[in-house]
């Protein structure tokens, strides 16, 4: 809607007769005339404000591999998630719970610029040291592999251990509230998230 849409401006010229008839009195004539000149804006109404969610997508399993592992052969593979809904998938770390736990908050950005207020998303497990620092998600993901061919198998299922947050593949920056750069760059136990796009 454009600034001309919006906004109107109407100006009426008015040439107002009024006569008066009474039963007592002669016809009287009252004229009135006059220039009125009215400036209406029609203001937009006030934009609502609303919860930005983020919306989560995973990508198809990349990078497959069949690897010998501890306890015979392990399938492998990388996935990733990006985000195209209308705000961050932004979680923010909370107090820690003994040593290795951390209890962490969703924060929803609104519209205005705001955050509405933010919920425990859970307690998260902390990993320290070793050049981690930070809380990691617990059973993001669930994979299931079904036998094909093979009568009589079963499916089996697995899932990602943990993994943090962060912005590291751009799918579509034009989506709306997508930013030109990244803005979750690092592993953290303060902020960890997934941006628009």
């Amino acid at each position: 809607m454009t600034n001309s849409e919006r906004w109107a401006l109407e100006t009426h010229v008015f040439l107002w007769e009024l006569r008066m008839l009474t039963d007592r009195f002669n016809l009287r004539r009252l004229f009135l005339s006059g220039l009125f000149t009215c400036v209406l804006f029609a203001r937009p109404a006030s934009a609502q404000v609303v919860e930005l969610l983020p919306n989560l997508e995973p990508f198809v399993a990349s990078d497959i591999q069949l690897v010998a592992g501890p306890s015979g052969l392990e399938l492998r593979f990388t996935t990733t998630s990006w985000n195209k809904g209308a705000g961050p998938m932004e979680l923010r770390g909370g107090e820690l719970v003994g040593t290795d736990k951390q209890n962490v908050y969703q924060y929803i950005r609104r519209s205005d610029g705001s955050y509405s207020e933010p919920y425990l998303a859970g307690t998260f497990v902390y990993h320290e040291g070793g050049g981690h620092d930070h809380f990691h998600l617990e059973d993001y993901a669930g994979y299931t592999l079904q036998p094909v061919n093979a009568p009589g198998a079963s499916s089996l299922t697995g899932s990602k251990i943990s993994f943090c947050l962060l912005d590291n593949v751009k799918v579509n920056t034009r989506l709306p509230n997508a930013p030109k750069k990244e803005v979750y760059i690092s592993c953290n136990p303060q902020v960890q998230g997934i941006s628009v796009g």
